[in-house]
């Protein structure tokens, strides 16, 4: 099986290293950066005792060359954010020539144009596996293993939190300021944009995290959980950085009435207000030195089953990058074996959950106890 993975940044190179050593697949890593690329390649190698992957020069931008080299691989595994500028013209890419795509995409703006490619995908014979990382992709995932074993579903709530020390990098950041900035909801049937900062609530996450503060999030289970959860009236999505100096930074630059998402004029040179921020706040992060670095969800949702109200309540912890890669990394065994074998755009809630999870036994010697328990991504993510 040939894989070709799309950036060698932090994602990326742990999702090379996964599919080569456990996927035992031929990976080749594909940064615009040659060294990059080749650091990447490099690290992987040595660390599984071998030289499966290759590295390779790709600029996502460049219609042509992403073309020729999506041309000698069976699947893609797009890691290259932000994917409402780099992920459309992926997948357009990857129907065109027929070859399986997967991808960690959470951006809704984005996931609002990659759902109106399912009827090319669908005459194309493709299939486009996105936003399947941690929240969205596991979110979902969870929220589908309880939809099927209730009558109906109310209320879905779902939400994640990061310390400041598991590793961010600048463009991570920029996605949190444009998803707090400009935040929708799944509230009373439709989806809905509320204020910034709004829907707060303190969620009780598993140690070592324990209480975070968290607001409204703007994620894509607002989008695809009603799709395959019929009747389901909220869907919420809230998200929270802590300690919590990062949030009041961010949250007194709105409520002092700017955007985050305009630019301001500083002696003659125009700056992002998302650029400016992201500085400050990486220079926040970095000083941090005694926080885990952890990260950590909780799903909440409620139903009815024999006229009974219930709720089902799903728990995670780990880190950003072993929460997002390696339900990444389950979902791409899947399409290699052709377990997945539906065509069009595929959300997360398109894959059978008790599927999902017995593959994740399987591969990596995890049994999620499901319902009320806590699943551990720090204990498989090597």
């Amino acid at each position: 099986m040939r894989i070709l993975v799309l950036s060698a940044g932090q994602m990326g190179s742990v999702a090379t290293y996964l599919l080569a050593k456990y996927g035992k697949a031929e990976v080749r890593v594909a940064d615009r950066s040659r060294e990059r690329a080749t650091k990447a390649a490099a690290d992987v190698n040595r660390r599984i005792g071998s030289d499966l992957v290759k590295s390779e020069v790709v600029d996502v931008e460049n219609a042509d060359e992403l073309r020729r080299s999506m041309k000698n691989t069976d699947i893609v595994v797009n890691c290259v954010g932000p994917y409402y500028k780099y992920g459309v013209n992926t997948i357009k890419a990857a129907i065109e020539l027929g070859v399986k795509y997967a991808d960690i995409c959470d951006e809704l703006v984005a996931a609002k144009e990659i759902v109106k490619l399912d009827k090319a995908a669908k005459e194309a014979n493709a299939t486009i596996l996105t936003s399947l990382g941690s929240s969205p992709g596991l979110s979902n995932i969870q929220v589908q293993y309880s939809a099927q074993r209730m009558d109906s579903v109310s209320d879905v709530h779902i939400a994640w939190t990061s310390s400041q020390t598991d590793p961010f990098g600048p463009s991570v950041m920029k996605h949190c300021l444009h998803c707090y900035g400009e935040p929708h909801q799944y509230l009373e049937g439709k989806i809905v944009q509320v204020p910034p900062f709004s829907g707060r609530e303190f969620v009780e996450f598993p140690p070592p995290v324990g209480k975070v503060d968290v607001v409204y999030f703007d994620h894509p289970e607002i989008l695809t959980i009603p799709m395959y959860v019929k009747g389901v009236k909220n869907v919420t999505v809230r998200g929270g950085i802590f300690p919590g100096d990062i949030h009041d930074l961010i949250e007194s630059w709105v409520k002092a009435g700017a955007s985050l998402m305009d630019n301001y004029d500083i002696d003659g040179t125009q700056i992002a207000a998302v650029d400016f921020l992201t500085a400050v706040s990486m220079k926040i992060m970095q000083a941090k030195k005694n926080i885990p670095a952890v990260a950590a969800q909780r799903i909440e949702v409620i139903g009815e089953t024999n006229g009974e109200q219930v709720t089902h309540i799903h728990t995670s912890v780990g880190t950003m990058v072993s929460g997002t890669v390696l339900p990444l990394f389950i979902g791409t065994m899947m399409l290699a074996e052709g377990k997945i074998k539906e065509h069009g755009v595929l959300p997360p809630d398109a894959i059978d959950p008790d599927m999902f999870f017995e593959e994740f036994k399987k591969r990596r010697g995890a049994q999620y106890a499901q319902i009320g328990s806590v699943f551990d991504f720090r204990k498989v993510q090597n």
